[in-house]
């Protein structure tokens, strides 16, 4: 691998109820969607709705996820289950750690990652959220096209 870009992700992931906020949050979905723009109103927050809008498929009954929502928490539990500090130390390829300001993970905790990393390096986006890249689109390839040129370039 020649370099690695992390989105708004935290290696402290370990829960005491791996998945649970996951299965809850997506129980909540009034499933299915009568349309698109009930989704959007949903989800509210014009990003949040445009990255769930490609996520959407639509049948005789409204929009569904294209995934299924066992599968999802499935994924967070093996996520949840543990903190994944060591997986990081293995990382030797250039990384860069991008955090949105406005996100849930606390910045300490990507910047530790970032720390860990030989030549690792932490940004953050403000006014962003957990999904950078849609929140700040112009922002997240400010900080990202640099660094990967510099890879590129064989420079980091």
């Amino acid at each position: 691998m020649r370099a690695l870009v992390l989105e708004d992700m935290t290696a402290a992931t370990a829960r005491p109820d791996p998945g649970a906020w996951v299965r809850d949050w997506l129980s909540d979905w009034p499933l299915p969607f009568s349309s698109m723009a009930h989704m959007r109103a949903y989800f509210g927050q014009p990003a949040l709705a445009d990255y769930f809008s490609e996520v959407m498929a639509e049948d005789e009954t409204g929009y569904h996820p294209r995934f299924r929502i066992e599968h999802m928490v499935e994924s967070s539990v093996q996520i949840e289950s543990r903190d994944h500090w060591e997986e990081l130390d293995q990382v030797r390829c250039p990384t860069l750690v991008v955090r949105g300001a406005e996100s849930e993970y606390r910045r300490e905790d990507l910047q530790a990652m970032a720390a860990r990393i030989p030549g690792g390096r932490f940004v953050e986006v403000p006014q962003a959220g957990h999904v950078v890249h849609y929140d700040q689109p112009v922002a997240w390839r400010m900080a990202v096209e640099p660094f990967l040129l510099e890879v590129k370039a064989g420079r980091p």
